[in-house]
């Protein structure tokens, strides 16, 4: 969406497009397209609202800073994907994933996904995040923090090779859930539409040292999928 609103700005028709729509919102428009957007999230129209307040920038990110802690998912979910889409939006991501609201993480790190070629000063940071909420997980796969993680993992392997020596590190965790997460983010996800997760073959050697000394059943098994997964890639 990013390349969309900074191609409207070179494209005087598209800009004009998105202007107008902007106007029907009056001087102030950024709470008028927020309440549009609370008062039926699943609208097919959310993405023209997502375009216009990506388009208006800066000014658009406290409100959706404030809408990642909504109750609605599909709102917070909206919030977090425009943030992405918002030059310098990432930081304010990162910093919701210190807030005390789990969901407010957790749709913070799902967002992240979408920005992370602009992360790679961050990973150290990441990684902190990821390790944090795998270990307060109650291990059930099920609970927030574990989806907190599972989001952050999807971001460090964006990282690509860039994501090997922590995730190294993190394998040596005499914490299990800190263990599976970085296996997560080292593993084969399938590719997504914009090409942001591909197979990290590189990691191979490390995950196979790792599944070595591996004592845990469950992780075991984790690594021996990841392993077989991009040994076929």
């Amino acid at each position: 969406m990013r390349e969309l609103v900074n191609q409207s700005r070179k494209d005087p028709k598209l800009r004009s497009n998105i202007e107008e729509g902007i106007e029907h919102f009056g001087s102030d428009p950024v709470p008028g397209i927020m309440a549009s957007v609370i008062a039926d999230p699943g609208s097919d129209g959310n993405l023209m609202c997502s375009i216009w307040l990506a388009y208006i920038g800066h000014a658009a990110i406290p409100h959706l800073v404030h809408a990642l802690g909504h109750p609605d998912g599909r709102v917070a979910m909206f919030a977090g994907k425009t943030l992405a889409a918002i030059e310098g939006g990432s930081r304010h991501l990162l910093q919701a994933l210190e807030s005390r609201n789990p969901e407010i993480r957790y749709h913070a790190a799902g967002a992240l996904q979408g920005c992370a070629e602009e992360l790679r000063d961050a990973l150290p940071r990441l990684c902190e995040f990821m390790s944090k909420e795998a270990a307060a997980s109650d291990g059930s796969g099920d609970d927030t923090p574990w989806r907190v993680a599972r989001n952050l993992a999807g971001v460090i392997h964006r990282m690509g090779t860039n994501a090997i020596r922590p995730m190294e590190k993190l394998l040596s965790s005499p914490n299990w859930k800190v263990r599976f997460s970085a296996v997560s983010a080292l593993g084969a996800w399938k590719q997504d539409d914009e090409g942001g997760r591909k197979p990290i073959k590189e990691a191979l050697p490390v995950l196979r040292s790792a599944r070595a000394k591996e004592k845990h059943e469950l992780l075991q098994k984790a690594m021996d999928l990841a392993i077989g997964e991009l040994s076929g890639c």
